[in-house]
């Protein structure tokens, strides 16, 4: 076994990967396969999955069900690489055919997708938390104001309006308001304004 295959595997370790290419004798059937190998894809897949949930990307690569389904995979490889911004020519570039091919291929892609994997999940781990709550403790003048303008149906209003420009746009609309109301109710309320 490389250095390169023992690499890969303490690698699956570390990110918690725990399935069948874990056991030696797999391993290197699975890389001698490639992109015609379930258990390969499999894997790939696997590793593209997570990467893509954590980095939010639009490109899916899926595993194959048959071997004649290698150059889809390997178009999708292709694909989420270049979303990726991978770095490796050889896996992104040239005739579709050629890529993939050799066991060096291979194992990079997977040394590749390992290590994005671990810096996605890094990432993920420094990026604040999306639910920030904020709790604004609103006076009772605010809460006054806030349920003057939702009765009067007003727009809410700009942040950088003053109290005071508010309520004097306020004013105006209220006696409007309340003439509409009814007469009854109007008089009582023009008097405590007036007041």
């Amino acid at each position: 076994m490389s250095r390169l295959e023992e690499k890969i595997l303490n690698g699956l370790s570390a990110i918690g990967y725990n399935g069948p290419l874990m056991q030696k004798p797999n391993f290197p059937m699975a890389i001698e396969g490639g992109p015609k190998s379930v258990e390969y894809t499999t894997l790939v897949n696997y590793l593209t999955n997570e990467i893509r949930t954590l980095l939010e990307m639009d490109e899916e690569v899926n595993a194959i069900k048959a071997p004649e389904d290698a150059v889809a995979f390997i178009m999708e490889v292709t694909s989420f690489l270049k979303e990726l911004n991978c770095p490796y020519s050889a896996l992104t570039q040239g005739h579709v055919s050629d890529r993939l091919q050799n066991v060096g291929d291979r194992l990079l892609l997977l040394d590749y997708l390992i290590t994005e994997l671990m810096g996605a999940r890094i990432l993920q781990e420094k990026k604040p938390s999306k639910k920030i709550e904020l709790k604004l403790k609103e006076t009772p003048e605010g809460k006054d104001m806030r349920l003057i303008l939702q009765t009067l149906r007003f727009p809410k209003p700009p942040a950088n309006i003053s109290v005071k420009t508010l309520f004097d746009k306020l004013c105006p609309t209220i006696p409007i308001v309340l003439e509409k109301a009814g007469t009854d109710i109007g008089q009582r309320h023009l008097q405590w304004i007036s007041v």
